[in-house]
């Protein structure tokens, strides 16, 4: 019967075909290698296609919700370590990558919850231990590259722990010597994930760092010096009470306190140090505690600050309110006299210090300071530093609702109404510049252009023998002086264009020596001047029209324009040079005046009352009386203004002539 059983059991099942049931051990092994084939593929799965994969995988029929979560978790972690054992390093870093990828897509998924939210901090942690700490760094970028990935509120909340014990054990791996700059993006990266007042960032206990090392035993083995040994082991058994100084709170180490410090500030104020230039890339965590080194540390300005500093921070905490020291922890009236006196002291030694020892100073008391504030902050039991926003301020919220409606600008240098901004690395700088940022409409009202008279009165007093002014101390010596006269002169002088034959009362050319033709320009300048100078207040006295004025050399026919005689304004706008111009002009007459500068109101009113041909006369004489009227009194030679202003009309070359 039991063998008939059996058979028929044998039978049953081979007619069902009942498979063994599959173990989650079986399961995770399956997704491990689901996952490892998808990372190291060519080219890799794509993350939706594998994570479909792993969601679609066959699971034991017994398992769990919770089961399946753990065996993808260790799936994962498993895949973690196969991928960290490559030996091809650009190989392991891309695997790396995409499975933190990976691992957030599946983690951030709460609705379809296949894995725990802090996988990806797992796989990290994983990673980190498995890989030699001359790699680490490059893994660590992998972290920075995701932060903000990793920092979204599903995944940081579970993870949180799980990151800070992560850094924390890189940190203890890492050498403070050999790694700092590594050791400092550490403490970058937690200052950007964490918000200022955590708790895993304050030492809110005021727990001291006890990894002590022995300096006094080490100096046993050191051969005694020139009587400095007793010297050394104070020097160094400092080090143990600005590690834990709790310590300093017994009698016993009171006393050794005290006379340590106070040999080392003797030592350090009959020792001093010469100005040296400082090097702001030179960083050192350690010091060698060698006996023989100690005479050259002293003189060592770095070492003397790092030493004082740290007295001074020790001197603060004794003397401070903290709210975890104990009953006994409490220093004495004399105590602390004792150690305001010496922190007197420390500061005097360390203003005397260079380079820069008062600045230097100034900052060390500025860190105490504040760190007397966060002190108190702490004693308080660390309330949060984030301020609320005001509850009832309509105004304020309905700027942000229009700021929240705005449209967001494609580039920072251009704001919404496409005028380009101007953003400069100091802030003074950038409001200077805002009051004006087109720079032709700044340096419109400018005078660029100085006027003659005011320019070469130095030099023309400095050529006068009777001043006395050494050749060597004059202006027409310097080349600089020279090459911005020589350009005022082609703007505003006609002097610089003419090229006559050289003579005693002639300008020389150009193309001579350029004292010799500065010499002269100034001589001829001087004339011009002094003349204007004269003729002003008999033209101020005269109402008699511009038109009807005519010298008498003119009326007698005596017009070869000699430079002797006294030059005016009248010589130029006699009735018989106005006839002339006109007759050159004509028509462009109104030309003339807007070269002048006269308005278009006023060109407009003479156009109204000459506007007959026939009165082309009247209308060019009315130009140069208003032009003469409202002409600025810049000691300027009026005629040399005239001749450059018809120098530029075509036709009016004789007539130019003439008036030269």
């Amino acid at each position: 019967q039991l063998a008939a059983a059996v058979k028929e059991n044998h039978a049953y099942t081979n007619s069902n075909h009942i498979e063994p049931q599959m173990s989650v051990l079986e399961y995770t092994n399956q997704l491990a290698q689901l996952l490892l084939t998808g990372l190291t593929s060519t080219p890799p799965t794509e993350p939706d296609k594998l994570k479909d994969s792993l969601k679609s995988a066959k699971s034991p029929s017994q398992c769990s919700a919770d089961d399946r979560k753990s065996a993808l978790d260790q799936a994962f972690r498993d895949c973690a370590r196969s991928v960290a054992a490559f030996t091809d390093e650009a190989k392991r870093m891309s695997s790396i990558g995409r499975l933190v990828d990976l691992s957030v897509r599946v983690a951030s998924r709460e609705a379809e919850d296949m894995c725990s939210a802090s996988l990806p901090f797992l796989i990290l942690s994983d990673v980190f231990e498995l890989t030699p700490i001359s790699e680490c760094e490059r893994v660590f970028g992998l972290l920075e590259d995701r932060v903000s990935d990793l920092s979204s509120p599903a995944l940081f909340t579970s993870g949180k722990s799980l990151l800070l014990r992560m850094c924390n054990d890189l940190l203890r791996r890492l050498s403070k010597s050999r790694n700092t700059v590594f050791c400092g993006r550490i403490q970058l990266f937690f200052s950007r994930l964490f918000p200022l007042d955590d708790k895993s960032g304050i030492n809110f206990m005021s727990h001291f760092n006890a990894d002590f090392v022995n300096y006094a035993k080490s100096a046993e083995s050191e051969p005694a010096g020139s009587g400095h040994t007793a010297f050394y082991m104070k020097f160094w058994t400092l080090q143990q009470y600005f590690r834990q100084p709790a310590l300093c709170y017994q009698a016993a180490n009171w006393s050794n306190l005290c006379t340590s410090v106070d040999t080392l500030l003797d030592t350090f104020a009959g020792m001093k140090i010469e100005a040296v230039r400082d090097s702001s890339d030179q960083f050192y965590p350690y010091y060698l505690t060698s006996q023989r080194l100690l005479d050259l540390q002293l003189l060592d300005h770095r070492f003397r600050r790092a030493l004082l500093v740290q007295l001074l921070v020790l001197l603060q905490y004794l003397v401070a309110h903290v709210k975890f020291k104990s009953a006994d922890q409490q220093l004495k009236p004399d105590q602390a006299d004792w150690v305001a006196a010496t922190k007197q002291r420390a500061f005097a030694i360390l203003r005397e210090t260079p380079p820069d020892a008062e600045e230097f100073a100034k900052l060390v008391e500025h860190v105490l300071e504040r760190e007397e504030l966060w002190s108190q902050w702490k004693n308080d039991s660390c309330p949060s530093i984030v301020r609320d926003p005001p509850a009832d301020e309509p105004e304020a919220d309905k700027l942000q609702q229009q700021r929240a409606g705005r449209k967001r600008r494609p580039n920072v240098l251009v704001d919404r109404d496409g005028h380009k901004l101007f953003r400069f690395a100091n802030p003074r700088l950038t409001q200077l510049w805002r009051l004006c940022p087109d720079n032709m409409e700044a340096a419109k009202d400018r005078e660029f252009t100085p006027e003659l008279q005011p320019f070469f009165a130095d030099a023309i007093d400095e050529a006068d023998p009777e001043q006395l002014v050494e050749e060597q101390y004059k202006r027409v010596n310097s080349e600089s002086w020279a090459w911005c006269a020589l350009r005022l002169l082609s703007r505003k002088s006609p002097y610089f264009f003419q090229n006559q034959a050289q003579g005693p009362s002639q300008v020389v050319a150009p193309g001579r020596p350029l004292r010799e033709y500065l010499d002269n320009i100034l001589t001829h300048l001087a004339r011009d001047f002094n003349s204007s100078a004269a003729s002003a207040p008999a033209a101020a006295s005269s109402d008699t029209p511009v038109e009807s004025t005519t010298p008498a050399r003119h009326q007698n026919g005596n017009g070869n324009g000699n430079e002797d005689e006294e030059d005016s304004s009248a010589d130029l706008i006699s009735v018989e040079v106005i006839s002339q111009m006109a007759e050159a002009l004509g028509s462009r007459w109104r030309e003339l005046g807007t070269e002048l500068g006269l308005p278009t109101d006023q060109l407009d009113s003479i156009a109204d009352e000459c506007a007959a041909d026939s009165q082309i006369d009247m209308a060019v004489a009315k130009v140069l009386k208003l032009w003469t009227a409202q002409r600025p009194d810049n000691g300027g030679d009026i005629r040399s203004e005239l001749l450059l202003v018809l120098g530029k009309f075509k036709g009016l070359a004789k007539l130019v002539a003439s008036l030269k």
